[in-house]
């Protein structure tokens, strides 16, 4: 059987754009909820929800990369 990687690579170009996406996404309101730090929290595994938090914050404030995404 084959192995399927899966999840984020921070340090990855794409994956980190990915990852500015969905932190801006969270933050599109001006604000981080716990459902969508519950997310964050869910799809970057093992980090500190105030931390995570204030990443988010950070950047979700910047502009998108979308070009990297792709």
């Amino acid at each position: 059987p084959s192995t399927v990687k899966t999840g984020f690579r921070p340090g990855h170009p794409a994956d980190d754009a990915t990852l500015a996406l969905l932190a801006h996404v969270a933050f599109s309101d001006g604000e981080v909820s716990d459902p969508e730090l519950q997310l964050l929290g869910r799809v970057l595994p093992g980090r500190n929800l105030d931390q995570l938090r204030a990443w988010a914050k950070q950047a979700g404030s910047r502009p998108v990369a979308l070009d990297a995404i792709a």
